[in-house]
């Protein structure tokens, strides 16, 4: 005979919402021993009603809170009593929703929506929900305006209570899908220079039905970055491609994501010619060459200048030599000449 003796180790999330309403883990050991009807968990004066359980853990679902804020965790075992001490449940006030934006939302969902309020971290992961039937079946890429207008939906925080839709703060509407074709005529251009980092327009429909931060584009796998400064026409989309293709690839598909779910494939752009730095050396070589061109044809022409100079100089002292050496033979002879007569001068 083997006496098995349950334990509590530890409880997961450890925190919710006084209405209750959340998952709740409870790990430990030989949990399971016992009588499965004759097993309970509670949570202080609150029960939490089991959904699940096995030897290591058993899960539950919280209750509403009766009093207290900081519980233990006691799970009731053939009306044993198994618990730990410094294994509690806290239980945390409701949340409070004070407004949401943007207020719009579209068919396909995939968007983000920013809820402001108080107490937002009474559970770990909060759940958006339709609840108004309207968009049920409502289908994509519809090209006409849905008159949606407050529609039903609330944010699951366990049992709280959800926003309060009465407040305008706190309405939606239903808006069309963004539409981008993928015949191609979606592209303002599609060919670019290497290194330019040009801009791109993006032609569509309904683009004003998300906020541009739900747009990406890619080209060739590279971010697109949007022009953010200043406003952009409601059925345009521009950005800056990137400078460089990705890998040397030349060609790159274009691709608009909408959120998390619209996925669109609108065509190629490539990159064509020299890049702008390529250009820019191109000339700064043809600048160098034309530079040592004129360097090289400066010294060929000193070099002539020079030859001509030192030619002229020296037929110049060939003519002076030679009229020198007459002069001298004329002198010569006329000193010959003279010598009789004593006294010349040569």
């Amino acid at each position: 005979f083997t006496y098995e003796e349950p334990q509590v180790t530890g409880v997961d999330p450890a925190f919710g919402p006084k209405s209750g309403g959340i998952e709740v883990v409870i790990s430990g050991g030989s949990l399971s021993i016992g009588n499965r009807d004759d097993t309970a968990v509670t949570l202080g004066d609150s029960d939490c009603a089991i959904t699940y359980i096995n030897d290591s853990r058993i899960i539950c679902k919280s209750g509403v809170f009766l009093q207290g804020m900081s519980e233990a965790v006691v799970v009731m075992i053939d009306n044993a009593s198994v618990s730990r001490d410094r294994v509690e449940f806290a239980f945390r006030e409701d949340p409070i929703f004070i407004s949401v934006g943007p207020q719009r939302v579209i068919p396909s969902g995939g968007i983000n929506l920013t809820f402001t309020g108080m107490n937002f971290d009474v559970v770990v992961e909060p759940v958006f929900v339709y609840t108004d039937a309207r968009l049920w079946g409502l289908p994509k890429f519809t090209t006409q305006e849905p008159d949606l207008t407050n529609i039903s939906y609330t944010v699951r925080f366990g049992d709280a209570p959800g926003p309060n839709r009465t407040r305008a703060e706190l309405t939606l509407e239903s808006r069309p899908d963004p539409v981008f074709p993928e015949d191609g005529t979606a592209l303002s251009q599609t060919e670019f220079s290497p290194g330019s980092g040009a801009p791109l327009t993006i032609s569509g429909m309904f683009l004003d039905s998300v906020d541009r931060s739900e747009i990406h584009v890619t080209v060739g796998g590279e971010e697109c970055n949007a022009i953010i400064t200043g406003a952009q026409a409601a059925d345009t989309y521009t950005c800056f491609v990137p400078r460089d293709p990705l890998n040397g690839v030349n060609d790159g598909k274009v691709i608009v994501m909408v959120g998390q779910n619209l996925r669109y494939e609108i065509g190629t752009v490539t990159y064509e010619g020299e890049t702008e730095e390529g250009a820019s050396n191109t000339g700064a070589i043809a600048g160098s060459v034309t530079s040592v061109l004129v360097v090289l044809s400066g010294a060929v022409i000193l070099i002539l200048v020079l030859f001509v100079v030192f030619k002229r100089k020296t037929t110049a002292n060939e003519t002076l030599l030679a009229n020198r050496f007459a002069h001298h033979e004329m002198v010569e002879t006329k000193g010959v000449r003279l010598e009789e007569q004593v006294n010349i001068s040569f």
